[in-house]
């Protein structure tokens, strides 16, 4: 992935043919590891991606265009995986998005990102950089439709 910021936002990212060969085989690989446990997800493809810093606040919010007609204001539940790094860009983050409805599977989202922004440094930093929590979604289906969630709380598993 090459990360090239644009004129209009300097936190977004172009997804380059070697991250989108990446995280294919990434998600064939863990719906693999979902199959041996008897486990099913349904995969969603991403158009984009971009992490958008609200200025106001130094907020950090998670934004996701995917090619699905579903309407993301029946999501109950976010799970997340723990980050993994990006071989290719040492800037940039991997993980799974697990997206729990009424439906009887859950939905894998792949995503890419960048774990800190660069902020308006409404409150002191030493780097200037606002860390990517995590915490607030925004999704977008093919009908444009918006719908934003915040993870109120996390919380690790162990095996």
């Amino acid at each position: 992935m090459s990360v090239n910021p644009t004129q209009t936002n300097p936190n977004s990212v172009q997804v380059d043919e070697q991250a989108k060969t990446w995280i294919q085989g990434k998600v064939e690989e863990e719906l693999k590891r979902l199959e041996s446990v008897g486990a099913k997800a349904v995969p969603l493809t991403v158009k984009n991606y971009s992490v958008i810093l609200d200025e106001n606040t130094d907020t950090v919010m998670n934004r996701i265009e995917l090619k699905t007609t579903f309407d993301f204001n029946h999501v109950q539940q976010i799970l997340l995986s723990p980050p993994q790094p990006y071989p290719h860009d040492s800037n940039l983050r991997f993980l799974y998005l697990v997206i729990l409805t009424n439906l009887p599977h859950p939905m894998l989202i792949p995503y890419l990102f960048t774990p800190k922004v660069v902020g308006k440094n409404l409150l002191p930093r030493a780097d200037g950089l606002v860390e990517n929590t995590l915490k607030r979604w925004i999704f977008i289906n093919e009908k444009l439709q918006r719908a934003d969630h915040v993870v109120r709380e996390y919380q690790d598993v162990e095996a």
